[in-house]
């Protein structure tokens, strides 16, 4: 159930400055959890869309993906 959870804490340290995280399927409580536990633990705000498989994006300040 929470088998992605490990990545962003683990890849954190190695990320620059300019960062995108992505998580899909966020429509599964098990998602929504880890949504909670990476914002809170790694001070980072996700904005979900609802797409298809819905998804949930993260990023640096720098990053252009999000305007």
């Amino acid at each position: 159930m929470y088998a992605r959870y490990p990545a962003a804490p683990y890849f954190k340290p190695f990320m620059s400055e300019d960062y995108t995280i992505i998580l899909d399927d966020i429509n599964r409580k098990g998602e929504q959890e880890i949504l909670q536990k990476w914002e809170k633990e790694l001070a980072i705000t996700f904005y979900q869309y609802q797409l298809d498989g819905s998804i949930a994006i993260a990023q640096s300040k720098n990053s252009w993906l999000i305007a």
